[in-house]
């Protein structure tokens, strides 16, 4: 049980610490032929830092397998496990254009809190395609935003459809609220797919 509760959901691939693709497409039949998705090609700083990001997990997934101390830590168990799987990219500059956000069960929810943030830093325009956008606390700070002037995109699957039951019905309900509170300024505009929207993008002016 432990193990299902720290479900690893993210998918990026790091090519010799040099190259990293992230997003949210899966590797498997019915995604690519079937769902709508999205991601990035990266390169520089930003690949250590998945690296980083990785190895977080790694201890995450360690402890809860109670690997011992030893077989961790010890100096020359750590060195060559880092070295073989997480090498130097060259030219490190620790310039940082981009950050990484992550969310790691009981260490960080940075995703959370700083989407948040970005959303209420929002002054123009929110663009936003994700089929889970559900939270009550999200819906909050989006009708702040459109009763602040702020016009809002959002694009999503159409209510036929078919995917997870529990997920699709939360996410009719919000976004039926969120234009409910929006249509009457014209500050929102939803685009509905004929396919399954799976993919996670945010975008604040």
């Amino acid at each position: 049980l432990n193990l299902l509760r720290g479900y690893d959901h993210r998918k990026y691939f790091i090519i010799d610490g040099k190259i990293a693709y992230v997003g949210g497409a899966t590797l498997s039949e019915s995604s690519h032929d079937n769902w709508l998705d999205g991601g990035m090609r990266l390169e520089g700083d930003i690949v250590g830092q998945l690296q980083l990001n990785f190895f977080l997990n790694f201890i995450y997934r360690a402890s809860l397998k109670k690997i011992s101390a030893y077989e961790f830590h010890h100096p020359k168990n750590f060195t060559q496990f880092f070295g073989e799987n997480f090498p130097v990219p060259e030219g490190i500059t620790q310039n940082y254009p981009l950050m990484l956000v992550q969310n790691v069960p009981k260490m960080t929810t940075s995703v959370t809190s700083d989407t948040y943030d970005m959303l209420k830093d929002a002054r123009h325009n929110i663009v936003i395609a994700d089929q889970y956008f559900s939270a009550p606390q999200l819906l909050d700070v989006l009708s702040e935003k459109l009763k602040q002037g702020v016009k809002i995109t959002l694009y999503g699957s159409d209510p036929h459809v078919r995917y997870n039951v529990a997920y699709k019905a939360a996410a009719l309900r919000f976004w039926k609220k969120l234009y409910e509170l929006g249509n009457s300024n014209g500050n929102i505009t939803i685009y509905l797919s004929k396919r399954f929207v799976h993919g996670k993008i945010v975008s604040v002016d």
